[in-house]
């Protein structure tokens, strides 16, 4: 019995996978994160003292056969939450190789610079006010926005101590950008049963669309009176969020593209330059040039 992983990162087109690819396929049992919710909650929240492996592990196979020959499990959650600095990512595989004996990861990862931008538009989208300046380096409950989550090479090097570099794919979110197609066949190619696609898939449609850059002073403006996932508490009810999201992301298709630029070079730069060090460090770990696909380095 084999068990792979995907955890993300978040914006390295997880939604797409976990919709239109992964159920899609034969030769692996999908263990999607709406089914195994309390498995979920078993690993990410349950207290140190408390949490048992073998529990863990019954939660996991809860409702599934446990005698068959692959698994795969995909959420981005548990790379950890970039709004807490994803600080529990190290507990978190600690508790999934305590779990399950014979385990495999599938790592997407993503230019950090342009991860940063992709993060303030989704934290705008989930109703957040703070600019730019505000939002870089914020540590204030409940937002601790820290370079940490940024920082690849250390995960990875710890994941790669804890399983073996054998069993850990870390695949590129730009080589999804390039080829859609190629990359998914990737994908599905690093997983040891080999599962097929066995409908058409369509490349094109977008799982998880994001704001246009024109609308985030509005948007970030608005957010202050209505209440959403970022601020609960304000004083239009839920509903209106709902509704103005949807309203958002129809306007964003309208205007998809900005030469605005979210977060200035200077900015980010310096917000990431404890990760653009450990990129030299990075490329050696995972064998690839990834300067050649934008990332910094010093």
């Amino acid at each position: 019995m084999k068990i792979y992983f995907h955890i993300g990162i978040h914006k390295t087109a997880t939604t797409f996978l976990q919709k239109q690819i992964l159920p899609n396929v034969n030769n692996l049992v999908y263990c999607d994160r709406v089914s195994h919710a309390e498995f979920k909650r078993y690993i990410l929240y349950t207290d140190d003292f408390e949490f048992k492996a073998s529990e863990a592990f019954n939660l996991f196979f809860k409702g599934v056969e446990s005698n068959l020959t692959t698994y795969f499990y995909s959420d981005e959650e548990f790379y950890c939450s970039p709004w807490d600095g994803a600080k529990d990512r190290k507990k978190v595989i600690d508790r999934l190789t305590k779990t399950f004996e014979n385990i495999s990861f599938v790592v997407v990862i993503r230019n950090q610079k342009h991860l940063l931008n992709s993060l303030y538009l989704q934290y705008v989208k989930t109703g957040g006010t703070m600019n730019v300046k505000k939002f870089i380096g914020h540590k204030k409950y409940p937002l601790v926005f820290t370079d940490s989550y940024f920082n690849y090479y250390h995960y990875l090097k710890y994941m790669f101590g804890l399983v073996g570099a054998e069993n850990v794919n870390v695949m590129l979110y730009e080589d999804f950008i390039k080829d859609k197609a190629n990359f998914v066949n990737e994908f599905l190619e690093s997983i040891e049963s080999k599962p097929k696609i066995l409908s058409e898939i369509d490349y094109n449609k977008k799982s998880n669309r994001s704001l246009s850059p024109i609308l985030l002073p509005y948007i970030r403006f608005r957010n202050r009176f209505i209440s959403s996932p970022k601020n609960p508490s304000l004083f239009l009810p839920l509903v209106f969020y709902k509704m103005f999201k949807r309203a958002d992301l129809f306007l964003s298709k309208l205007f998809p593209s900005s030469n605005k630029e979210i977060i200035k070079k200077d900015i980010s730069s310096e917000f990431l330059k404890d990760c653009i060090s450990d990129n030299v460090k990075l490329e050696t770990l995972i064998n690839r040039n990834i300067e050649a696909e934008g990332y910094l380095k010093n």
